[in-house]
């Protein structure tokens, strides 16, 4: 892009005086020196960020080869070209595991555009109400209980029981309620601690 061509003609012009190249440096080592700095400085950067950049800089190092009279040369190397094979093979690896990537990334962009498209509508009067109804039922379900002292109790015999603060019914159906205002409040006190 725009930064890493700035940054690669600022490095080399760092390098550089009014005859050339300072320190015996030649083009290809400042050029290689970026790349390592690039890649040390990439291996503390998120996956997302690093692969982009590794692969601009593979396309670089593969800038080279573009030099026919140079490559013909550096091809008859045994060294070079043994080089330039195991990138070779590295790279269809690499390609081959991209693809990969691929095909699971458009699956699961496929599969959240699904979604997407299925939640885009308005929810209807009955949906809501279940969602309401929903929330009231998983609410109430937080309210606390007191198993000690049931507040309502039923009596199979229609006999009322003899409990500490009960009250009969008016109409002895073998109900029996009972005063907990006491304990109502103290649980308040307590979980508000």
């Amino acid at each position: 892009a725009k930064e890493d061509k700035f940054v690669h003609d600022l490095v080399h012009a760092t390098f550089k005086d009014a005859n050339g190249y300072v320190e015996g440096l030649t083009e290809g080592e400042i050029d290689d020196f970026i790349i390592q700095v690039e890649h040390e400085f990439n291996e503390s950067l998120p996956i997302t960020t690093r692969i982009p950049q590794t692969i601009n800089r593979l396309k670089a190092v593969s800038q080279l080869l573009l030099n026919e009279e140079i490559t013909s040369k550096v091809l008859e190397d045994k060294n070079c070209k043994n080089y330039l094979e195991k990138l070779d093979r590295l790279l269809r690896d690499a390609e081959n595991e991209a693809l990969q990537f691929s095909k699971l990334y458009h699956a699961f962009e496929k599969e959240i555009e699904h979604h997407s498209s299925e939640g885009e509508s308005e929810p209807s009067e009955e949906e809501i109400m279940e969602q309401a109804c929903t929330s009231l039922r998983e609410s109430g379900a937080n309210i606390p209980v007191i198993k000690d002292s049931p507040i309502i109790e039923y009596n199979d015999n229609d006999d009322i029981e003899d409990n500490e603060n009960a009250e009969e019914d008016d109409e002895d159906d073998g109900v029996v309620i009972e005063d907990v205002t006491d304990e109502i409040e103290s649980n308040d006190n307590v979980s508000n601690k």
